[in-house]
């Protein structure tokens, strides 16, 4: 029996029995009928999505494609046994974590010692006992989960180091240079106002509005990541004209101090996600077109669908980015043109955090033509 008859014609197993997790795939490696036909059906009845292999080669190739919860490996078969096929499990990045149970027939402690020492969690003797086979099965399965379970939160936690990370550069950079150079700013008024040299007071005032606009957009984005941070928001359905509407409004300085177009589709869709976050993505996704953009800039917005999800594209006529500079785009403090990205260096970052929170994901791409096109999909309502 091939892998692929196993996977194609018993992938609808029966549901599950007990206390197994019928969503979970075994992979059985074996080279003899008997022994494949029992175990089989034992762990189908059961409600496990069971995959074959008959040799170490084709485990491999299964394995790393299909990634199952654990494999039952036979020790003795033709071509590479069942301890170098356990070797090359635990050398390949895609199947490493996954548990191995060996079966054997050999009653020498030596042998299971080996199993032990290749990286196998565990062993069944033939002939096979249908209930050790089931508890042994659903036990691996059961820390599997669990060690996946454990894995997730690490990530997680990681994830909200390099938040509280990026939050303490904000506070140290962002904010409290701001403020020194506003302090200072405002001694100068105070001393040019008792030499009534009111000239230099007003050439002052811009730039000094525009130092606290830098402190209001990083405080701004600091409490968002901390909301974002937090993880699985409540979505609602959100009409994607309303919010381009607001992101425009933000931006229409700055499209009237370069001379900007931007060129939106008709039937603009809903999605689900959250009003203020997509305000703040389609704000930040739209500026950097604009700043980045050509002389003038022209921005235009694109629909497209993407599996289930919405993909909106936004291209601008720059100069675009090279390889290196497209993968590091949406990293945390990075600024390509500071002459030109006045910010804080967190936009596309941001954006990422926002769009990935709510079950999309971003990416940008080389323009044909010249350019940038930066992506991002939603669901949609």
């Amino acid at each position: 029996m091939s892998e692929g008859a196993s996977e194609g014609g018993r992938e609808g197993a029966r549901g599950g029995v007990g206390d197994e997790r019928p969503s979970a795939t075994v992979l059985l490696v074996d080279d003899t009928p008997e022994n494949i036909g029992l175990l089989l059906d034992e762990l189908e009845r059961v409600g496990y999505r069971v995959l074959v292999a008959l040799d170490g080669v084709e485990a491999l190739e299964v394995a790393a494609r299909a990634e199952p919860e654990l494999i039952l490996l036979d020790v003795m078969m033709p071509g590479i046994d069942g301890y170098e096929t356990c070797l090359r499990l635990k050398a390949a990045e895609a199947t490493r974590d996954i548990p191995v149970i060996f079966m054997t027939a050999l009653a020498d402690p030596d042998a299971r010692l080996r199993g032990f020492a290749v990286g196998g969690v565990d062993y069944i003797t033939k002939p096979f006992n249908r209930q050790e086979v089931r508890l042994r099965v659903r036990t691996h399965i059961a820390l599997r989960h669990a060690q996946r379970a454990v894995a997730h939160r690490g990530r997680e936690l990681e994830q909200r180091a390099r938040d509280v990370e990026t939050l303490a550069r904000m506070v140290s950079h962002e904010l409290r240079n701001p403020l020194s150079t506003l302090t200072g700013g405002l001694e100068t008024i105070e001393e040019q106002l008792s030499c009534e040299e009111l000239d230099e007071i007003r050439e002052m005032l811009p730039w000094l509005r525009e130092v606290a606009g830098q402190m209001t957009d990083a405080i701004g984005v600091a409490l968002l990541l901390l909301e974002v941070s937090r993880g699985s928001p409540e979505t609602v359905t959100v009409d994607t004209g309303y919010i381009l509407q607001h992101a425009l409004e933000e931006l229409e300085r700055e499209v009237s101090r370069r001379g900007a177009t931007i060129e939106l589709p008709g039937g603009l869709p809903r999605v689900r996600g959250r009003g203020t976050w997509l305000i703040e993505v389609w704000t930040r996704v739209l500026d950097n077109a604009i700043r980045y953009g050509g002389d003038p800039p022209q921005v235009r917005v694109e629909i497209e669908r993407d599996g289930g999800l919405l993909r909106f594209v936004v291209l601008d006529n720059g100069p675009g980015l090279d390889d290196d500079q497209r993968a590091r785009a949406f990293d945390e403090f990075t600024r390509f043109h500071p002459d030109r990205a006045r910010g804080n260096g967190l936009g596309l970052a941001l954006v990422r955090r926002i769009i990935r929170c709510l079950g999309g994901e971003v990416g940008a791409a080389p323009r044909p033509g010249g350019g940038l096109a930066v992506w991002f999909t939603l669901p949609p309502a």
